[in-house]
């Protein structure tokens, strides 16, 4: 079992470094335009959309319910997934090893309620190459004040896990 932190929403992230900070992310593709995203049913502004191009962290959004609405190039290139969208509705702790969906189902209920959760756990990359993952889960809010989305970014770490 791993830690999960539980943070308010506002705490800061904690900074980038050398040695947690990703190779160089990759280019907007066409495949990924902002025309895709909206015939996905998603509202993304095309902002946002070149916005998680230029990072080289995995972000994903997933519904309140924890399923996958939509993945950063990164984070299709780390799951292996050809942008065509077919891991969309899927849980996002179904995409984890066995050992880690408690861990994660937890991250999303926690964000789901509004606040921060934060965990790092080990977790191969589709390609079967051992990898630790920090991943930071939040929710995001409507004019409510109501969690409609949640928002997932992992990035490799050579941390270690956080025991419990």
């Amino acid at each position: 079992m791993y830690s999960v932190l539980d943070r308010p929403a506002d705490s800061p992230h904690p900074p980038a470094t050398p040695e947690t900070s990703p190779a160089r992310p990759q280019p907007l593709r066409r495949e990924d335009s902002p025309s895709r995203i909206a015939a996905a049913g998603l509202d993304l502004s095309p902002e946002l959309v070149a916005m998680t191009y230029c990072s080289g962290d995995c972000i994903k959004l997933l519904e309140p319910d924890g399923r996958l609405a939509y993945m950063s190039a990164n984070a299709a290139r780390a799951m292996k997934d050809d942008t065509s969208g077919a891991l969309y509705g899927t849980f996002w702790w179904d995409l984890w090893p066995d050992q880690l969906r408690e861990t994660v189902k937890r991250a999303v209920g926690i964000a789901r309620m509004g606040r921060l959760a934060n965990f790092i756990a080990p977790c191969p990359t589709a390609r079967g190459i051992p990898a630790f993952w920090d991943v930071t889960v939040t929710g995001i809010t409507n004019e409510h004040g109501e969690v409609c989305e949640i928002l997932a970014v992992t990035r490799r770490t050579l941390d270690r896990p956080r025991p419990l």
